[in-house]
């Protein structure tokens, strides 16, 4: 149980005395290279939830009228395993394709989001009236 404690506090930043509602690159590989229940427990519900938030949050711009973050994949709902996936894979990709690669200090949300607009980009988009 304390373990579990020490890793939420790590992640949400309490200890630095200011509460910190995002993960970054560096404790995001930390906890996908752990392997106890516990971190990755932690990590799991960090990114669903993350990715729910996004998912959200795209949806209500298109109902608002406005762009969407990114397309959707249907009524597909994401786990846990494929945000990892996708959360690596714009890790690995952004070395090659962006001028700075990720150095560990960026929001894992700005990645995850980098991530979701590339596989599910919203090719034609019209503005409601």
């Amino acid at each position: 149980m304390s373990r579990i404690l020490g890793v939420a506090i790590l992640v949400m930043g309490i200890g630095s005395g200011t509460a910190m509602a995002d993960m970054n690159v560096s404790i995001y590989q930390q906890l996908r290279g752990a392997r106890d229940s516990e971190s990755k427990a932690i990590l799991k519900l960090f990114i669903e939830g993350t990715y729910t938030a996004l998912l959200t949050t795209s949806l209500r711009y298109d109902a608002d009228g406005y762009p969407m973050a990114f397309c959707p994949p249907g009524s597909e709902y994401l786990a846990a395993d494929d945000l990892y996936g996708l959360i690596d894979k714009e890790i690995v990709t952004a070395k090659g394709t962006r001028p700075q690669p990720y150095t560990g200090v960026e929001p894992i949300a700005l990645v995850l989001l980098n991530g979701l607009q590339a596989v599910y980009p919203c090719e034609s988009y019209k503005r409601k009236p």
